[in-house]
């Protein structure tokens, strides 16, 4: 009995059916590489335009605004924040620097 199961692990060892030889093997491992090379690159091309993108949308943001408050007496003011994040009043028709008003 041990020695058919013997003789069937022998030639099942050197059974050579389906086993990829050196060349086969060095071919798709190539293949891959170059693929994932290429596929590399262009993920890396998307992600580079993708930040550009975002930095371009950040540089157009504008952040400036201006609020009309009516007061009881039926007076009307304007304030707001300009574009370099200085806090504004509208006085007489002209904009001016409300640190300026202040003395703190």
């Amino acid at each position: 009995m041990a020695m058919p199961l013997k003789n069937s692990a022998v030639r099942l060892f050197r059974d050579d059916a389906g086993v990829l030889s050196s060349i086969d093997y060095i071919l798709f491992v190539t293949i891959l590489t170059i693929g994932s090379v290429v596929g590399l690159a262009t993920v890396r091309d998307g992600v580079m335009q993708e930040f550009g993108d975002i930095g371009v949308a950040i540089e157009t943001l504008e952040q400036s605004y201006t609020v009309d408050i009516t007061f009881r007496n039926g007076s009307t003011q304007r304030f707001g924040w300009d574009q370099t994040g200085r806090a504004l009043r509208v006085v007489c028709g002209r904009w001016v620097n409300l640190r300026s008003l202040v003395s703190w």
